[in-house]
């Protein structure tokens, strides 16, 4: 029981700081827009269902 959850919480944060910082600053743009896009499509949407 000590054993497992030490061993999660130590793989995860190391897997993930090394990545995203790689990842992030290559696209950006893309990144920021994205979610944007996406928010506006779905807002779109529910306001299309809604009427």
């Amino acid at each position: 029981v000590t054993s497992a959850p030490t061993d999660t919480p130590s793989a995860t944060p190391t897997a993930t700081p090394t990545a995203t910082p790689t990842e992030k600053p290559h696209g950006n743009s893309a990144g920021v827009l994205t979610p944007q896009i996406f928010l506006l499509f779905v807002a779109t949407a529910l306001f299309s269902l809604m009427f």
